[in-house]
């Protein structure tokens, strides 16, 4: 059940996107969307976390998102119109917030400039993060934002396309291999896949996945009520990720669920295999967990 929606800004372009796809699943789903623009204070401490991350990413993260001042009052804007656009009413701030929020249904709510480690705080109390795209006159830091919101906040993160769709989840495909990424991913979409039109699990062949993968999957989600069909491609001499988004294209998807790391989630995760790929090229949503 999705209840909760974060969507940390980072004054780029994809912002645009990423209030869209998060307003539309609110709207769906009947829930709440919160959303900040995110700052770095000089005194700014990196929050104690129990896994230890890559050198210098949330370094990286303030260093991109240092120039923080000009870009507020857009984001304010840009967060009015996407409420505006589904006609999603302002959710009162605590104290003054009903003892039920969940009683609201689909609501939102402005916080402003907040700083960097809401990511874990605010990220880490929501059911969904979504994050924008990178857009060609962005600088990178949509990328490290990513990258700090699944590897720090520990909550599905929902990849808006440059074009989201009016819809997401009505089509959707699985990257499924059998991971423990790809169950957690599962996991996540739930909410999505319950109410699905079709849902299709996708597995590549390759040397360290079995073509019987999916048809367990598809097992598993009738166990939940979930009619899915199984597909087993042939990546040939194209990457794994051309392969799926190639063939989720193919099918009209509009939500591809997968894992947010294949083998080694620190050293490859959104720097190279499949969900880099995806990531880096995908036209639809992407909801990822990890």
């Amino acid at each position: 059940m999705i209840r909760k929606i974060f969507v940390p800004l980072t004054g780029g372009e994809g912002d645009v996107a990423a209030l869209a796809v998060a307003f539309t699943t609110a709207q769906q789903q009947r829930a709440h969307v919160d959303a900040a623009l995110l700052r770095f204070d000089q005194r700014y401490d990196p929050p104690k976390l129990d896994e230890t991350l890559p050198p210098g990413l949330f370094e990286e993260v303030a260093t991109l998102l240092a120039d923080h001042d000009a870009a507020e009052h857009e984001a304010a804007r840009r967060f009015e119109a996407a409420r505006l656009a589904v006609a999603a009413p302002l959710a009162e701030t605590a104290p003054v917030a009903p003892a039920s929020p969940a009683s609201l249904g689909l609501s939102a709510r402005w916080l402003g400039l907040r700083p960097a480690e809401r990511i874990v705080r605010d990220g880490g109390l929501a059911d969904l993060l979504v994050v924008g795209p990178q857009s060609p006159s962005d600088n990178p830091r949509p990328n490290a934002v990513r990258r700090a919101a699944l590897m720090t906040a520990g909550r599905p993160l929902l990849l808006a396309p440059p074009n989201p769709p009016p819809r997401i989840g009505g089509r959707v495909a699985i990257a499924w291999n059998g991971s423990t990424g790809g169950a957690q991913a599962v996991a996540a979409a739930l909410p999505f896949l319950s109410v699905a039109e079709s849902v299709t699990a996708l597995t590549v062949k390759t040397a360290r996945t079995r073509s019987i993968e999916g048809e367990r999957l598809v097992d598993y989600l009738a166990w939940h009520g979930i009619k899915a069909s199984a597909d087993v491609l042939d990546a040939g001499s194209e990457p794994v990720g051309a392969t799926l988004l190639r063939h989720a294209g193919e099918m009209g998807t509009d939500l591809l669920v997968m894992g947010g790391y294949v083998q080694n989630r620190l050293q490859e995760f959104l720097l190279g295999g499949v969900t880099g790929y995806a990531f880096a090229h995908a036209e639809l949503p992407i909801l990822v967990a990890r």
